[in-house]
């Protein structure tokens, strides 16, 4: 398969990674992308409300690199050179739907083949993208993901399976390394692969790609379910290997927000993509073992987390969404308490 012909761009490849005053994680995966071999490809990061130290160190790298800040004017160029890379300031948190909403959009409208959405504490491997690239061609596959492993090798996806998904599980044999591409009810949003058919058909369907209301996790489990739900076929490409810092950019594992945003979206997957009776049946059972996890965590002295998971619970039961009114609050105490024990 040829990706790239000559002076002629084919099967152009828009990268869409977020930032959040992390500056060296997205660096090392700006040239991670960089060493991407036989692929046309371009970067697009978005600041999502950085520091202002932060943010002029981000536009200070990307400049040194040959990048161009777009924030101004980002409808007045991007997408004309390969390898290039553009940054894209918000003065807020958009979050991680909306702020991948933007990168989308802006890949979408310039006539991109293929939309990569890549956390800025993964890194690829040189042949990842084109692998993804191939996969789609010769499978026929609209959404794509890459095999997800940590630095040590240990697998953090290689698929999923609904309605597993709701009850914190993958599924049988999920975690063992893949013998072949597999089949995947969704793609998480650490390495996700977009068609442009899937981008053009969701915006018309519904106006939006990830689901904004999440503002962060399940909103690739709910863009995988719309895509399967209308017939675009998905699945994990083993070849294509991203390596990932697990949950940085949330503040890391286990932090509150993770657990907030996660019981909270959990319920708005079940009442979206489950029957009513399966729903209700659902809810009891998520109520109840919250209550037992909710138990553990307070023997553990996890105050915290305590909070964050009950909060969750109570605003999905009501349906309240969006950025949690607690959230830079939440992830300051985090960062704190990290800085302390470091």
């Amino acid at each position: 398969m040829k990706l790239v012909n000559g002076s002629k761009r084919t099967n152009r490849t828009g990268i869409v990674v977020l930032n959040w005053n992390s500056v060296h994680d997205t660096l090392e995966c700006i040239h991670s992308l960089k060493a991407s071999r036989k692929v046309d490809l371009s970067i697009l990061i978005i600041d999502n409300g950085s520091e202002l130290n932060a943010l002029t160190s981000l536009r200070s790298h990307i400049k040194q690199m040959g990048g161009h800040d777009i924030t101004d004017n980002p409808k007045a160029r991007g997408g004309d050179e390969a390898r290039e890379i553009l940054l894209w300031r918000q003065n807020s948190n958009l979050g991680f739907s909306s702020g991948c909403n933007l990168g989308i959009e802006y890949f979408n409208s310039r006539g991109f083949k293929y939309i990569f959405l890549l956390n800025n504490d993964a890194e690829v491997t040189p042949d990842t993208l084109w692998q993804l690239c191939k996969a789609s061609e010769e499978e026929d596959l609209a959404l794509l993901g890459a095999l997800v492993l940590d630095h040590n090798k240990k697998v953090l996806f290689s698929g999923s399976h609904w309605p597993y998904i709701l009850f914190g599980v993958n599924g049988p044999r999920i975690s063992i390394l893949p013998s072949r591409d597999r089949q995947t009810s969704y793609i998480e949003g650490s390495a996700l692969m977009i068609r442009q058919d899937l981008a053009k058909f969701a915006l018309e369907k519904r106006g939006y790609w990830l689901e904004p209301k999440f503002f962060m996790y399940c909103e690739d489990v709910d863009f995988g379910m719309f895509a399967k739900s209308n017939g675009f076929k998905s699945a994990v490409i083993r070849n294509a290997v991203v390596y990932h810092g697990h949950s940085k950019s949330g503040g890391g594992g286990g932090n509150p927000l993770a657990f907030y945003y996660i019981t909270r979206n959990r319920l708005e997957l079940a009442r979206k993509w489950c029957n009513h009776p399966f729903f209700a049946c659902f809810v009891v059972y998520y109520c109840v073992t919250r209550m037992f996890l909710l138990i553990n965590h307070l023997l553990k002295a996890r105050p915290t987390v305590v909070q964050s998971t009950m909060l969750g619970l109570i605003d999905g039961l009501r349906g309240t969404y969006g950025k949690w009114s607690r959230h830079d609050q939440a992830f300051a105490k985090k960062r704190a308490l990290a800085a302390r024990s470091a």
